[in-house]
């Protein structure tokens, strides 16, 4: 019963600074993609307008 007893009290700093460390990323992560949402993407809006004015007007259409 001791050793699992040293071995929680061994393990218990690199647990805490592990759930620490995942929870800070997770927060960076979403504030990342939260500012990533603001931004429009008109990458297939484009796509299609090229299509259909582009060079060949009846493959587009």
């Amino acid at each position: 019963m001791k050793s699992i007893l040293d071995f929680t009290l061994a393990a218990l700093p690199w647990l805490i600074v592990g759930v620490s460390l995942a929870i800070l990323f997770a927060k960076g992560a979403s504030r990342k993609k939260k500012e990533s949402k603001k931004t429009g993407d008109y990458g297939t809006e484009g796509m299609c307008l090229g299509m259909c004015l582009g060079d060949n007007m009846g493959l587009g259409i």
